[in-house]
């Protein structure tokens, strides 16, 4: 029979062989079988299990450990156990965990479990969600509600809300208890950490503040209890480090929000859970190992290791850890804790064949006995963390630790061992696991007293033998490297060796230069205009190149070209001599002297350098490290000294180096303060020109979000507030826009009262001294008025305005071209994207300022020959001047283009009218602009040739205004003429006389008695819109005609007009047919009288007709009725005969037109 392996001893529950996942796991009926239920995770759930009482608000909950440490084991047991299935648990777990013992009744809640991912948790959440509602509602199908709704979010493209999930979360909850098949919902969040990594990468998700919401719901959700738990491996606060301050807080609130539970289970209990995973027949361990396992610690817990845990139970506990020696368990849980994945790692170790681990050492023969000790698992932790390690040496010292060991010779294995011993616990390096002489031979030797002799003797040795060993101070303990381990001064001679002199000084520097912009503050404090110089470093080959650039990206220019020689210097000093640099008189040019005499100094910083990345022994010597820093520091501080001596044109006392060209001239500036102050100079001379606004929060190149808002509000009142005090703003208040009216308007004199009112107009040159705006506004003028009727980029308008000598600044010029253009209201206008703008207003300004490159401005001004033409039009427009000014051009096309807009879209959508007027109408419709309109557009849609400014009075003139008042008198009275038309249709088809007025009062009568008889609903729809007296008459044509043509006669096309007539016989047919009906039960409109005809042939044919006349009409009824009894009185019989046959002709002819 083969010998017994210490392996043969172990029980392995399969259960701890892999990592819990909670959706995946809760349907698995043995996923608890073998969890060991510790003190600290029944106090756990005890804390959990206290919402469960009436009116408590313990019901979120937020619990944070490390990767591995039992969440989501003990999250499946609290799913399990709120679900009401603790019958179904082990015993071992049932009788701990009984309800009873913790006070409250026995839990029956719907687990919602959700396993958050990198994306938005309102998915997350909808998704489980669905799963659980498909499960207890199964069989339902369409007729849940909630699973309808539920369905209808996963399938819609846009993701679902925060309120939705939200208020869907309070929804099921509250269903899942009406119907009964819950208490209420338990919702677990585990791996909430990836939602909020997702959250902190995308801030402008607002998912964050559901958890707040969900929290705050459970912790209000009274009778109607809801528990919302989530899992973190770290603190919200570690997710939120890259956010800003506000963001952090608001991230701090909704942790807030959440009960806590930090999962770190004491090490006793870890060592009970150990225990439980390999479970070990204990009876079986030879008994001389067992003793000396519960010896051994009792000396572990002495030596402090196992904190304040309670030695018996430890004690106890030893034989169970077989073969586990008892300062192993305290190592290889800060181990993995620290570098690993806790006890994911933790349980790999126990329970894998991983090299090292407990399982291939658990191969060893029993007989052979021996314990895993703390030396074994150095081997563990090499082969298996040591990739890891290496990269984070600079934490651990990994890199030192292993060299020391591997590199390490001898003979006795012993030492081998004290060295790894040592090694892994300098790894971890914890105070409360210190390496002293006393712990290293209690994790090495055994009870015997030749094994703790043999172990003393081997740490004498290697400390002060062999020297391997080292005190660590006041630190105490062992360490594998002394104090100090790395020789500096000669890292310093092996640098010296491998850094040569620097072949190029500049290029080393440039990054290292001050290169913010230069403010001249004198020229800022007395203009109000902030200028600045920006600073340009070049080598001197660069150097011609730049001064030929030309850049407007700032108000002046300081170029600096680095010069390695003195030869390049004289080439320098040559190019700043130049004389194309006089049209440039806001650049300077700054000469240093030669940088190579600093190379000295730039070789120091790079040897130093060099010692700090070549040195790989300065990983594990802090203390070295930190003198390489300091020495690395000094060093390019007095570069920086010599740097700044050199080129340091900012410092506003010492003797500059440097020489100065301005317009190719020398310049003499011996210290900072005497350039700030030649700056001022050249700026007051450069952009003499420049209005002078002391207002910091407009008179600036870029505007803060605030400011632009501001000056967009100015803006908006300039156009609807011009004609009152201060725009109309309430002089109490102070928004920014009113510091700014003040500042651009109000003290300029661009707003002031002239008489009775107040407005917009360019200032006059005799209050202009003070702020200077006037030669703003002249460029504007000239610009714009030096091509009439041709157009002007605003965009090149806005550059002329920034170049010298104007440099007006971004933020002023909107506020200037508003001014402008209402002052030059009726002489310019604008176009957006080619289009003309009718109206420039706050609106447009808005685009404008934003994208200035998709506006033009057009100066438009009656000149010459056109005067003639222009004063012919007014009197065809009747456009009049007023007492404050005269008649401009845009009030003559914007009385063509109000005229035509005015007009009934029947107008403008039939082609019957005559060719000249569809063209004049197309033409204004499609206006563009307004002087090519007048002058060449609408002459050519009349016939008539382009009238230039250098053409000729004479009878073209005349003809062309005739033409075109014939063509807008066409336009005038095409709707009118249709309404007329429609007058005689109705009157045609009702065959009623008198007025129109009259007519529509007897057809009223008419209408009323006729849809009283009448069911069939489009006749007596009809008849009502007859009805319609209180209307008036062209409301009532479009009714009329809105009914019967299916559109209002004002939008109707040419083919309307047919169908109304059709439709119109149709009614009109059926409306007498019924009439005649009514008329034989002796009924009669009350303001009219009616007779019906009727005439019956022998063969059965029959006519009749109802014959409607007014009190009016009675005198002239007499009369013919007088005519036809002369008639009568020659031939009685023969006359009635006759009279017969011709009210039976008149009646079969109408009868065979209406059909």
């Amino acid at each position: 029979m083969p010998e017994k392996r210490i392996g043969d001893l172990f029980q392995i529950r399969s259960r701890f062989l892999r990592s819990a996942h909670l959706e995946r796991d809760f349907e698995d009926p043995g996923v608890l079988s073998g969890y060991v239920v510790t003190d600290f995770t029944r106090s756990c759930l005890g804390r959990v299990a206290n919402g469960l009482k009436s009116r408590s608000r313990q019901r979120a909950w937020r619990m944070t450990g490390d990767y591995g440490c039992g969440k989501s084991s003990f999250a499946l047991l609290l799913a399990h156990w709120f679900a009401g299935r603790d019958h179904a648990f082990p015993s071992q777990i049932r009788k701990v965990v009984d309800f009873h013992q913790f006070g409250v009744p026995r839990p029956h809640f719907v687990p919602v479990l959700v396993t958050c991912s990198r994306q938005a948790l309102s998915t997350s959440i909808l998704n489980s969600l669905h799963l659980t509602l498909g499960q207890i509602y199964y069989g339902r199908g369409a007729k849940s509600k909630l699973a309808l709704e539920v369905q209808h979010l996963l399938d819609a493209k846009q993701e679902p809300t925060e309120d939705q999930i939200f208020q869907l979360v309070l929804e099921v909850n509250s269903r899942i208890i009406a119907d009964s098949k819950g208490k209420g919902l338990l919702l677990i969040l585990d791996e909430l950490g990836k939602f909020l990594e997702f959250a902190a990468l995308h801030p402008q998700r607002q998912d964050v503040f559901l958890l707040q919401r969900l929290a705050e719901a459970a912790s209000r959700s009274g009778d109607e209890p809801l528990f919302v738990i989530s899992l973190l491996h770290q603190g919200f606060n570690a997710y939120a480090n890259h956010l800003n301050q506000p963001a952090q807080r608001e991230w701090e609130k909704v942790a807030g929000r959440f009960e806590e539970i930090v999962f770190n289970q004491p090490v006793e209990q870890i060592a009970n859970v150990i225990g439980s995973a390999i479970n070990v027949r204990t009876q079986e361990i030879p008994k001389t190992q067992s003793h000396e396992l519960r010896q051994a610690m009792e000396r572990t817990v002495a030596l402090g290791w196992f904190g304040s845990a309670p030695a018996k139970s430890l004690s106890d506990l030893a034989a169970q850890l077989y073969p586990l020696h008892p300062t192993v368990l305290p190592v290889l849980i800060r181990t993995f804790r620290r570098f690993g994945q806790n006890e994911r790692s933790l349980f790999s170790f126990l329970l894998s064949n991983e090299p090292f681990g407990l399982q291939a050492f658990s191969e060893k023969r029993l007989h052979e006995g021996g314990q895993y000790r703390l030396h074994n698992f150095y081997d563990y932790v090499r082969t298996n963390f040591g990739h890891r390690l290496v990269v984070q040496s600079y934490r651990s010292h990994w890199n030192l630790i292993d060299s020391v060991v591997e590199s390490f010779a001898t003979e006795d294995e012993l030492h081998t061992k004290v060295l790894k011993t040592v090694g892994i616990l300098n790894l971890l390096n914890d105070s409360d696991l210190l390496p002293t002489e006393e712990s290293v031979i209690c994790a090495l030797a055994g009870l015997e007293h030749s094994e703790q002799k043999h172990a003393r003797t081997a740490l004498e040795k290697l400390h002060k033998g062999r020297r391997v060993l080292y005190d660590r101070g006041r630190a105490r303990g062992l360490c594998l490297w002394p104090h100090t381990s790395v020789d500096l001064e000669k890292a310093y001679d092996d640098a010296r060796r491998a850094i040569d002199t620097p072949q190029s000084v500049a290029s080393f520097i440039k990054d290292s230069l001050e290169s913010r912009p230069i403010v001249a503050r004198r020229h800022y404090i007395e203009t109000g205009n902030l200028r600045h110089c920006d600073v340009r470093y070049c080598s001197v080959m660069e150097l011609s190149g730049l001064l030929d650039q030309n850049q407007s990206a700032a108000d002046g220019f300081i170029i600096v070209p680095l010069c390695e020689t003195l030869a390049e210097r004289e080439s320098a000093l040559e190019l700043a001599k130049q004389s194309s640099l006089k049209q440039k008189p806001n650049w300077l040019v700054a000469v240093p002297q030669p940088l190579n005499n600093l190379a000295s100094l730039v070789q120091e910083v790079q040897r130093w350098e060099w010692v700090s990345t070549n040195t790989l022994e300065l990983n594990a010597d802090k203390f070295a490290r930190e003198e390489v820093s300091r020495q690395k520091a000094a060093a390019r501080l007095q570069l920086e000294k010599r740097i700044q001596s050199y080129i340091g044109f900012k410092q506003l006392s010492g003797q500059m180096m440097l020489e100065w060209f301005q317009e190719g001239r020398p310049l003499r500036i011996k210290d900072g303060r005497e350039l700030l102050s030649e700056l001022s100079r050249i700026f007051d001379k450069t952009y003499k020109l420049a209005p002078r606004i002391h207002n910091e929060l407009v008179n600036r190149r870029n505007l803060s979000s605030a400011a632009a808002a501001a000056r967009m509000r100015l803006i908006e009142r300039m156009f609807t507030g011009a004609g009152v005090e201060l725009l109309g703003m309430n002089s109490t208040k102070k928004p920014p826009e009113m510091s700014m009216y003040l500042s651009v308007l109000k003290n300029t004199g661009l707003h002031q009262k002239h008489g009775d009112t107040w407005r917009i107009s360019e200032p006059h040159h005799k209050t202009d001294e003070k702020c200077g705006m006037l030669p703003a506004f002249r460029l504007i003028q000239e610009i714009v008025q030096k091509e009439p009727d041709s157009r002007v980029s605003v965009s090149a308008l806005f550059a002329e305005l920034r170049k010298p000598p104007y440099g007006v600044r971004d933020g002023i010029i909107p506020l200037l071209l508003t001014v402008f253009a209402i002052a030059h209201e009726k002489d310019v206008a604008f176009y957006k994207d080619g289009t003309f703008l009718r109206e420039l207003n706050a609106e447009a300004m808005l685009v404008l300022t934003k994208a200035p490159e998709r506006f033009d401005i057009q100066y438009c001004k009656i000149e010459g020959v056109r005067a003639e033409l222009f004063q012919k039009l007014l009197a065809v427009l009747e456009v009049k001047a007023s007492q404050e000014r005269e008649v401009e051009l845009l009030d003559v096309v914007k009385k063509l283009c109000v005229f035509v807009a005015q007009l009934p879209a029947y107008v403008l959508n039939i082609r019957k009218l005559p060719p000249t007027a569809l063209a004049v109408s197309d033409i204004i419709l499609n206006a563009r602009e307004p002087a090519k309109l007048l002058f060449a557009e609408l002459p050519e849609a009349c016939g008539f040739e382009p009238i230039l400014p250098d053409s000729t009075a004479g009878k073209s003139v005349q003809a062309f205004v005739k033409t075109l008042k014939a063509a807008l008198d066409d336009l005038r009275t095409a709707f009118p003429e249709l309404q007329e038309r429609l007058r005689k249709e109705l009157r045609s088809a009702f065959d009623l006389p008198g007025t129109f007025q009259q007519f529509r009062t007897a057809l009223v009568a008419r209408a009323e008695q006729v849809v009283l008889g009448v069911n069939e609903p489009k006749l007596r729809a009809f008849c009502l819109r007859l009805m319609d007296y209180n209307l008036p008459e062209s409301d009532w044509l479009e009714s009329i005609g809105s009914y019967l043509a299916l559109k209002p006669p004002s939008k109707w096309h040419d083919a309307e007009e047919d169908a109304f007539r059709n439709e119109l016989v149709q009614c009109a047919t059926r409306f007498h047919r019924v009439e005649s009906i009514v008329f034989v039960g002796g009924k009669s409109p009350a303001n009219a009288v009616g007779i019906r005809l009727a005439i019956t042939q022998a063969n059965g044919v029959e006519h009749e007709q109802v014959v409607h006349f007014t009190a009016d009409e009675e005198q002239q009824l007499r009369g013919l009725q007088t005519q036809f009894e002369a008639l009568l009185t020659k031939d009685k019989r023969l006359g009635l005969a006759a009279a017969s046959r011709a009210i039976w002709a008149n009646l079969e002819k109408e009868e065979k037109e209406k059909a």
